[in-house]
């Protein structure tokens, strides 16, 4: 399944960032960068792996201080072995990008939530989800729930939020529930639920 942010949609500047940001923490390393450019993979831990369109395309742009118009995953297979690329992503930078960006997107759809459904009670369950991955983006990236926390058992896709995870990193490869190759297909999910 393809997932494309254009300017004028919701999250396009956090999608956008995503990419410009990871491009270029990686263009410092040329393993890294070798493997982004031929690769042009995002690896998750519920979406296995988004392929990046245009990444040529991303580095000169992160080169010349630019940004696209669109940015662009597709949900596909990983084509190489998960260990090569790990490092990429468990690096604190990316990590805190990670944090970063889904906190600010979840902000956006929270406003735009109660506009549309005044009732938390009537918000879809991905914004429960993303309710919670936020909460723990923005507390020393771990989860932490209030008492009756969380409300029903919200999922998105193969993630499911309960009470097990009480103090388990949110995001990072190695020991989060979500990853880098996530966000911008949870921000997509949660764009179609707001539109």
């Amino acid at each position: 399944m393809k997932h494309t942010f254009k300017k004028r949609d919701l999250f396009w500047s956090e999608a956008s960032v995503l990419v410009q940001a990871a491009v270029s923490r990686w263009r410092l390393n040329s393993h890294a960068r070798n493997y982004l450019i031929h690769n042009a993979e995002l690896w998750g831990k519920v979406c296995h792996c988004v392929r990046l369109e245009n990444t040529s395309r991303h580095e000169w742009m992160v080169q010349n201080g630019q940004f696209n118009d669109t940015c662009s995953f597709e949900e596909c297979d990983p084509s190489g072995d998960r260990k090569d690329a790990g490092y990429l992503y468990d690096d604190i930078f990316i990590i805190r990008l990670e944090q970063i960006i889904f906190g600010h997107a979840f902000e956006i759809a929270k406003a735009r939530a109660k506009e549309k459904w005044p009732d938390k009670k009537r918000w879809p369950e991905i914004l429960e989800v993303g309710r919670h991955l936020r909460n723990g983006a923005f507390h020393n990236n771990k989860f932490i729930f209030k008492a009756k926390e969380p409300r029903g058992n919200p999922s998105w896709r193969s993630l499911h939020i309960t009470k097990d995870l009480e103090g388990q990193s949110v995001f990072g490869h190695a020991h989060g529930v979500i990853s880098l190759g996530d966000v911008p297909v949870l921000m997509a999910d949660m764009m179609k639920e707001l539109s």
